[in-house]
């Protein structure tokens, strides 16, 4: 038979580590692992540390997957934790402190109750000019018919509610009930004024007017359709938005000819008008119709004067344009204004080289600090060092690194509090940037431009040059100058001062000498003073790293430094 031959290395036991020989003195005695280091279990180097509401703790930080959805993932996440927290200890807690998409699901239910309240308006104003309740409900009935064919186009179209189609809904519903107005306007005149039957009042009315109707549906159309053809990340932003506003205003074309002629034939088969009775809608029938009398009156006077003065008309609607394209230079142009998403994150930078303890003494000043001026915080995370997801934090124009901390806080509803999350940032961070230790802080809160666009300033200059140190003294000054210009914050210049560094010169002929080599030096530095893993240990499934590196009071400070070799 043939056999393998297999020699185990693994260690079964700390004790077998501890038992290592490592090699033997003159005597021959073996020298074990034991009589020269210690061996114990133990946790990684901490290199930064949290805190929630104010206690210990630990921070997993869940990334949606790109196209994803957020309230849904959210959502996901939420069931599975309820699911996880009944296997925990009891003294272990979890919970959610900063979740994006709550900013999300209140925008879009601000966005569903505007439009609701938007029909309901809709509805309202048309019963005051109409003064008749079928008539009303005709014209209001075009707002839900026309949203559903928005919905089913949505759907069809694999778009999701979201605050971009909302937004074009709401812009839209106002303009709905445009051409079902005067589709009824005309219906009713055929059937009260022209004495006609409901239904033919319904056909002749209709068609008199379904022309002029198509027309200024379909020009109304061709100024929002160059919208869906815009490229880059307007028209990532736009495109659904744009789509929802020229299916909503076709529907309301369908329903202006079509459906609400039907509803016309139907309800306006009474051959007189029926006025309400109610004291009420009486005095105001009575006082619109008053007030619309005065109107007509005014307009008919005003129409003649224009008629007879064609020349003057025109020229103030000239001026008018004119004052109008001055006045534009008076308003304030942004891409998108700023949005109100209920929290506060910023960053706390100290000096290079900043020992965690120190870092994290800070960033408890800063801690308390918020917990005292901020009484609008629902939660509130401090982060000390750098994190394991440094990377993810950079790629959204975070800063990292060892000597940044950040805070973090998630604010009550903005209709139960006074202050902005702005407000509350500018006030917080000009008040920790006066703890001893700090170096700058960042509390500038992103435009919902920035986040989408992955962070990043919305400003940026660059300086161009060959000597760093110019460029550098060129920085601050612009950086000085521009601190005093009002509505800035959060300057920063992009290129800091480096982590403090020791340099070891090695004499090539004695290390030469000694048989040593410079590649060797550096192995054997970074393994005392920062450690290595030598190899690895398992039981019961899993891996522990064999972590190999001198303790920390021989490793600290020039002199022991001195004494490796």
């Amino acid at each position: 038979k043939n056999y393998q031959i297999r020699v185990p290395g693994e260690f079964k036991n700390t004790d077998e580590i501890r038992n290592l020989v490592i090699g033997a003195n003159r005597m021959g005695t073996p020298i074990y692992l034991r009589n020269i280091a210690q061996v114990k279990n133990g946790f990684k180097e901490q290199t930064w540390s949290v805190r929630v509401n104010q206690k210990r703790g630990v921070m997993i930080w869940v990334q949606k997957q790109s196209g994803a959805n957020a309230v849904a993932v959210s959502k996901a996440v939420r069931k599975k934790l309820k699911e996880i927290q009944k296997v925990l200890p009891s003294d272990v807690k979890m919970q959610i402190v900063m979740d994006s998409s709550i900013f999300i699901k209140r925008s879009i239910g601000r966005l569903a109750s505007t439009i609701l309240w938007g029909g309901l308006l809709v509805f309202l104003v048309v019963l005051f000019f109409l003064r008749n309740i079928k008539g009303s409900l005709i014209v209001a009935m075009t707002i839900p018919f026309s949203l559903i064919i928005a919905f089913i186009f949505l759907y069809l179209a694999g778009y999701s509610i979201n605050i971009i189609s909302l937004a074009g809904l709401a812009v839209a519903i106002g303009m709905v009930v445009d051409n079902a107005i005067v589709a009824f306007e005309n219906v009713f005149r055929h059937r009260y004024e022209l004495h006609r039957e409901a239904g033919e009042a319904a056909v002749f009315g209709t068609a008199e007017i379904g022309n002029a109707i198509m027309a200024s549906t379909l020009t109304t159309i061709a100024i929002f359709l160059p919208i869906i053809f815009i490229k880059g990340i307007v028209g990532v932003m736009f495109k659904e938005m744009g789509w929802d506003i020229i299916i909503v205003l076709a529907a309301s074309l369908f329903a202006a000819l079509f459906f609400t002629p039907m509803l016309s034939s139907l309800l306006l088969k009474e051959a007189r008008i029926k006025i309400p009775t109610t004291k009420v809608f009486r005095i105001i029938s009575e006082k619109v119709g008053v007030g619309f009398d005065k109107f007509s009156l005014f307009y008919e006077k005003l129409l003649n004067w224009a008629i007879h003065h064609r020349g003057r008309t025109i020229l103030y609607g000239i001026l008018v344009f004119a004052v109008s394209l001055v006045l534009l230079n008076f308003i304030h142009k942004e891409f998108l204004p700023p949005t109100d998403q209920g929290q506060v994150q910023g960053t706390i930078e100290t000096p290079p080289g900043t020992d965690l303890a120190v870092l994290t003494h800070i960033m408890h000043q800063a801690e308390s600090l918020a917990v005292k001026d901020v009484p609008e915080r629902q939660n509130i995370i401090i982060r000390s060092g750098s994190s394991p997801f440094s990377g993810i934090a950079l790629a959204m124009g975070q800063k990292e690194g060892q000597n940044y901390g950040r805070l973090m806080m998630q604010l009550v509803p903005k209709k139960d509090r006074k202050r902005s999350d702005r407000e509350i940032a500018h006030d917080l961070a000009e008040k920790i940037q006066k703890i001893p230790g700090v170096s700058d802080v960042d509390f500038a809160q992103q435009d919902a431009f920035a986040q989408m666009a992955g962070g990043g300033k919305p400003i940026s200059i660059e300086i161009y040059g060959y000597n760093l140190t110019v460029t550098d003294s060129l920085a601050q000054l612009i950086k000085q100058k521009m601190e005093h210009i009002p509505g800035i914050t959060g300057i920063e210049i992009s290129r800091k001062k480096g982590q403090p560094e020791l340099w070891v010169n090695v004499d090539r002929h004695k290390a030469s000498a000694l048989g040593l080599t410079i590649a060797s030096i550096s192995t054997t530095l970074r393994t005392q003073v920062f450690g290595s893993t030598a190899t690895l240990y398992r039981k019961g499934g899993n891996e522990y790293d064999i972590y190999l590196r001198l303790k920390k009071s021989e490793r600290e400070g020039m002199n022991n430094l001195n004494n490796i070799f």
